[in-house]
């Protein structure tokens, strides 16, 4: 079962922010992954810009031995890349605009 993720970085202080920025910045976060997500990120509002959207697809099984464990290890791997884009680009996470969903459930990253 596919599920998104999408979530919201803001406030950033980074002082070159730009697409560059946000490509060379989810490639460095990904190093740290066996099998990192493939993350899309757009750049919100105008320029100067202070906030990023960060998207991500993720596989789960729906075994029911599986289902739980791999959801929670996604979720915490999404959370991870926003963890570490908000220290590298000097934002901080919107936990408010934070979701994942697949066709039948729409979730909050943060409670």
């Amino acid at each position: 079962m596919v599920y998104e993720f999408a979530a919201k970085i803001k406030n950033i202080q980074h002082p070159n922010l730009c697409e560059e920025v946000l490509k060379e910045t989810a490639a460095e976060i990904s190093k740290n992954f066996d099998k990192p997500l493939e993350i899309k990120t757009l750049l919100a509002g105008e320029p100067p810009y202070h906030d990023i959207l960060i998207k991500a697809q993720a596989s789960v099984s729906t075994m029911p031995m599986f289902f739980d464990a791999e959801l929670t290890e996604t979720i915490s791997k999404f959370r991870k890349y926003l963890d570490d884009f908000s220290v590298m680009l000097k934002g901080e996470i919107s936990k408010t605009d934070a979701f994942y969903n697949n066709s039948k459930t729409f979730n909050k990253l943060y409670i």
